[in-house]
């Protein structure tokens, strides 16, 4: 064995850690690989779903439609509001 230790990095209140229980006893930590293992697989298993993906997915395409309707009844007067000054020279 070399004799080195693995470092294990956590979460927890930087002012507690810099500062003191004095300025804040909030002493909590949390081992930082376990914690996001737990918010990963939460995440995973609460928001991802088919059923939010297909939702967010149909929003997106919905306001892609609205936006391109948008720009395509706009840009033929863009386009002419772009050629005046080109026209003047």
């Amino acid at each position: 064995m070399s004799g080195k230790r693995e470092k294990i990095y956590s979460y927890g209140c930087s002012t507690n850690r810099n500062r003191g229980s004095t300025v804040c006893p909030n002493n909590n930590r949390a081992r930082m690989d376990e914690l996001d293992r737990l918010v990963i697989a939460t995440t995973n298993r609460s928001v991802l779903t088919p059923e939010a993906v297909g939702y967010v997915i149909q929003r997106a395409h919905e306001r892609l439609s609205e936006c391109m309707k948008t720009q395509t009844s706009q840009r033929p007067a863009q386009i002419q509001q772009e050629l005046k000054p080109l026209q003047r020279e």
